[in-house]
């Protein structure tokens, strides 16, 4: 999926809800794509990110949050992001 298909996703969402798990499935996507440096890496650049006055926080936050989840394993691989956000409630922990 490229990023306006997935911005039409996030934008056609009609709960908040929906549309937090939109960007986590976009997300979930963008830090699961072959080839990126190492999770380790990537959570220390995103915790920069989070004080860093050039970069958007709540971005940062988000793909820390999904990072986490990807780390921990937990998204059964049968399951898509968005669903497994939905059924999991994710938005609740979140916030």
């Amino acid at each position: 999926m490229g990023i306006f298909t997935g911005l039409l996703a996030i934008i056609g969402c009609e709960s908040e809800n929906e549309h937090f798990c939109a960007k986590y499935s976009y997300y979930y996507r963008e830090l699961t794509q072959p080839g990126l440096i190492p999770y380790r890496d990537i959570g220390e650049q995103l915790r920069a990110d989070l004080v860093n006055p050039d970069k958007d926080p709540d971005r940062a936050k988000i793909r820390l949050f999904v990072l986490n989840d990807i780390v921990s394993d937990i998204k059964p691989k049968e399951e898509t992001a968005q669903d497994f956000c939905m059924r999991r409630k994710l938005w609740e922990r979140y916030f």
